[in-house]
């Protein structure tokens, strides 16, 4: 797709109407429906008047597409939300990945931790650069048109920008063709990975990221259990997840726990409640571990685990107790995107398991000026242990190391 300066000043306008006040309807788990009116703050730190002279002075080229059109959205919200909102968002409908299950960013540069088989010798090798790019230019990119919260939000995000053609939103490859070539290095060895813009991998491999083709899993050890919590699902299947492992529970006498919510990216929080309200009281010994790719809902876990009394082993999370949420999508496939639109403000409780929320209608009765909002603040284990690249790569897992010797104390 192309358009003029003037086709995209007014797209811009046009998607920014609705974010702010737009109606679009969501189905609950439950089956019911409700109607939300747009973003609870949306020109609630900045005014449009701001908004507008930002745009007049972003909008140089005389030539845009999808991509370089979400990159001027994505400057636009950043302005506007901050640190404050990290789920509002847009990306080009056609976004496809590019070669790698996953990547583990650590400062300026790149790993491979997930990948096909067929790429399978190239797991912890470290980008250098990208269709000729330097990592540390795009990671820095990255940094300057999203929002995010904590330092694991925008590692999480910086993996889903070097691996997929969210690329192309990227000030160095504007204008680029599909093809995407990383040069990568591994013990004074250097390649070149040639790959187009479709999925090529066939499985995805565990590595760093705890994936499971079943959200909800358990491992026994000899007097303990291990939860699984890959992500936040779908309330009947936890219900049905509960009961398999209370029958387990029961027959083997286990009193100690560990609930693995790493790399838990979010979903619902109906079945975080379901688990924590089944976990409150039941095991004489509770363990919750976090990493940073903890966010959204997950982030909800985490702290819904810490009210049930769960002591935490991991890193710090990538989200925010404190933050807007509960995402709609709407796509504008005349523009070649969708837009993902948080509709609440969500609020943590401590010592209660439910967030508190606020939605458009709610909102501005309780807040005049930002002064007035909750003070973002941010999540932190009690026992501060990172996994590291060389962990995974050589199949070490420090953090669960550390929940079976506090089980053992």
């Amino acid at each position: 797709m192309h358009f003029t300066r003037g086709e995209v000043a007014e797209a811009i306008g046009r998607i920014m109407d609705w974010m702010d006040c737009g109606k679009v309807e969501k189905t609950r788990q439950s089956g019911d429906k409700v109607v939300y009116t747009g973003h609870p703050a949306f020109y609630f730190f900045h005014s449009r008047d701001e908004v507008a002279e930002l745009i007049e002075n972003n909008l140089t080229d005389s030539s845009y597409d999808e991509y370089s059109l979400c990159r001027e959205l994505l400057a636009v919200l950043k302005f506007l939300l901050g640190p404050h909102d990290s789920h509002t968002n847009v990306t080009p409908l056609d976004l496809k990945m590019t070669l790698f299950g996953d990547l583990w960013i650590e400062g300026d540069c790149a790993y491979i931790i997930a990948c096909p088989r067929e790429l399978k010798r190239y797991l912890g090798w470290k980008i250098v650069s990208i269709n000729g790019v330097p990592t540390a230019k795009l990671l820095e990119e990255v940094s300057q048109i999203t929002r995010y919260a904590t330092d694991g939000g925008l590692h999480h995000t910086q993996s889903l920008f070097l691996r997929s053609s969210r690329l192309r939103m990227l000030p160095s490859f504007t204008g680029s063709t599909v093809q995407v070539d990383y040069v990568v290095s591994h013990g004074g060895r250097t390649e070149t990975i040639h790959g187009g813009e479709q999925a090529v991998f066939s499985q995805q491999l565990r590595c760093l990221s705890n994936w499971f083709t079943n959200n909800y899993t358990y491992e026994l050890g000899d007097d303990y259990i291990v939860l699984h919590y890959n992500r936040c699902g779908d309330v009947d299947r936890m219900n049905q997840f509960i009961t398999q492992v209370e029958q387990v529970v029961s027959d083997r006498n286990i009193t100690k726990c560990i609930v693995d919510i790493r790399n838990n990216l979010g979903g619902s929080d109906g079945p975080s409640y379901v688990l924590c309200d089944w976990l409150r009281g039941r095991f004489d010994m509770l363990v919750s571990l976090v990493n940073e790719w903890v966010y959204s809902s997950g982030m909800s876990t985490a702290l819904a685990l810490r009210d049930v009394g769960a002591y935490t082993i991991g890193t710090d999370i990538g989200d925010s107790p404190c933050a807007f949420g509960n995402v709609v999508t709407k796509d504008f496939p005349e523009y070649g995107i969708v837009v993902r639109l948080s509709t609440k403000l969500m609020v943590a409780q401590p010592g209660k398991l439910r967030n508190q929320a606020w939605t458009k209608e709610t909102f501005r009765a309780d807040f005049q000026t930002p002064a007035d909002l909750p003070q973002i603040w941010y999540f932190h284990p009690d026992l501060f242990v990172r996994r590291t690249v060389a962990d995974a790569m050589a199949g070490r897992d420090p953090q669960m190391d550390a929940a079976l010797s506090y089980l053992c104390s």
